[in-house]
């Protein structure tokens, strides 16, 4: 009866952001079956190299300014300050944007020769569009710190939801490459930026409010959030990257397809962090049923993800995937734990343990680089999963040792 209630009352403090991850993953998995219905797998590895690489950019050139807007919206209680965090927070995203925009046009002068991929011309084509992810990526933190759950619901699924529609559009006019998927790509994060404006509002009188202190803490704490994520998300790319250098595309398309494919059970878990980020700021621990509850429905997803997955293929007529069926069982192990970890590290940005968030990442990083250029060298692409198994086995196992020892400390 009391894992019952915890359950039902689990569902009732984040039933939008369950929502809009539902939603998430049903645009996603939309988007995924017209992209890889209509290029070649050569080509779907191309593209997550594309977005790879942006992504990982992306939070490099965010200096860590999200997660600081978002802690110190989050202690505030006046709305007018909070709007005016936000105003002040996206003034300096714009410099970001264009930032990023620049350093993708440099990259595009390189990029073909440091991966063996023809993927520049994308980036010369779209570069200036592109500085819209990392102002997108700023607003959707924001949301979180605001502790209103409906607008990071809504803001959430902005950018799958545009770049569905610019696909059907393009569909509908004639035949989808992956040019126009990139355009698509890019275009729905400039328009995810415009919604965002309306949503948050942001107030842009800034009397009464020191215009400096969201860059203190940016030196203070929120460069190490960013060196963090930044870090992990080298860590989380680091198969993909290698897979590139070491093998081919279509070899990636395929170990992609597979990790995509798995990606949505780790939405829930997600949704735990999310919801209870602005109660970890002043709660002492993580309530333990969220731990439990997490587990039992990574556990439940992974059993009809791994059953489901060729029904999926066949319906859909994506047999040219079946291959990645193979991966799938140690690719939903390193989800599971992916999942596990989530609730720890929405805590530790929570509480200001940016340092370390840092270390772990780094420990993580330089060892699983090892493991993956041994497993991938000796084993091609089946030792990309015993690598990633690996990674998110190490971040969970670090993270909750360090919480725990945290814990102690501040109870003394």
């Amino acid at each position: 009866m009391d894992r019952m209630n915890s359950i039902k009352n689990i569902f009732q403090e984040n039933y939008l952001i369950i929502l809009s991850q539902i939603i998430n993953i049903l645009l996603a998995l939309i988007i995924t079956v017209i992209v890889t219905r209509h290029i070649a797998v050569n080509e779907f590895g191309i593209l997550t190299l594309f977005i790879t690489i942006i992504l990982v950019i992306s939070i490099f050139v965010d200096l860590g300014l999200g997660e600081s807007s978002a802690q110190f919206i989050g202690e505030v209680a006046d709305q007018e300050v909070s709007s005016q965090i936000i105003g002040i927070t996206f003034i300096f995203s714009i410099v970001i944007g264009i930032a990023f925009s620049l350093i993708i046009l440099a990259l595009s002068m390189f990029v073909d020769t440091l991966f063996q991929v023809k993927i520049g011309s994308l980036f010369k084509q779209y570069w200036i569009y592109l500085g819209a992810i990392p102002i997108y990526e700023l607003s959707k933190a924001m949301s979180k710190g605001t502790g209103l759950l409906r607008q990071w619901a809504v803001i959430n699924i902005l950018p799958r939801l545009f770049f569905l529609f610019g696909l059907l559009i393009i569909w509908q006019r004639g035949t989808i490459q992956l040019s126009s998927i990139a355009f698509v790509f890019s275009m729905s994060y400039i328009l995810s930026v415009i919604i965002n404006l309306f949503i948050l509002k942001p107030s842009f009188n800034f009397e009464g409010i020191n215009r400096l202190e969201v860059l203190k803490r940016v030196k203070t704490f929120g460069y190490k959030v960013m060196l963090s994520s930044l870090v992990f998300n080298a860590n989380i790319s680091l198969d993909k990257l290698l897979i590139s250098v070491m093998l081919t595309s279509q070899t990636l398309g395929i170990y992609q397809f597979a990790v995509m494919a798995s990606n949505p059970i780790v939405l829930f878990s997600r949704s735990l962090g999310i919801s209870g980020f602005s109660k970890f700021i002043h709660q002492d621990k993580i309530a333990s049923r969220v731990h439990s509850i997490n587990l039992l429905a990574l556990v439940i997803q992974s059993i009809l993800l791994y059953t489901l997955f060729p029904v999926f293929l066949s319906v859909f007529n994506l047999e040219k995937y079946m291959a990645a069926h193979q991966y799938l069982p140690l690719v939903l192990v390193a989800h599971i734990f992916l999942g596990l970890k989530q609730p720890y590290s929405f805590y530790f940005i929570a509480h200001k343990w940016g340092s370390d968030l840092l270390n772990i990442s780094l420990i993580t990083l330089i060892t699983s680089f090892v493991i993956y250029l041994v497993s991938i060298y000796v084993w091609g692409i089946y030792g990309a999963p015993i690598g990633l198994v690996y990674t998110y086995l190490v971040l969970w196992g670090m993270l909750k040792i360090r919480y725990e020892k945290n814990i102690k400390l501040n109870t003394k």
